[in-house]
């Protein structure tokens, strides 16, 4: 993300304001824990789907199916 100050390509640290920089980062930071927090949903639930897996071929004897 290119931060854009008018008339400067990259904003000067004395033209920005602190508070939307501050903002801006808190927002970063939930966005990607948002993102980390699927990514450990999704793990989970493939890995937990796979011991189901394993149990279930366990008990009937039909692997893959």
């Amino acid at each position: 993300m290119t931060l854009t100050v008018e008339g400067h390509k990259d904003a000067d640290f004395d033209l920005l304001d602190p508070a939307r920089a501050e903002q801006e980062y808190r927002q970063l930071l939930e966005e990607q824990s948002l993102g980390i927090t699927f990514l450990h949903f999704t793990t989970e639930y493939a890995r937990h789907n796979g011991h189901a897996d394993l149990l279930r071929e366990h008990l009937d004897g039909v692997a893959g199916a």
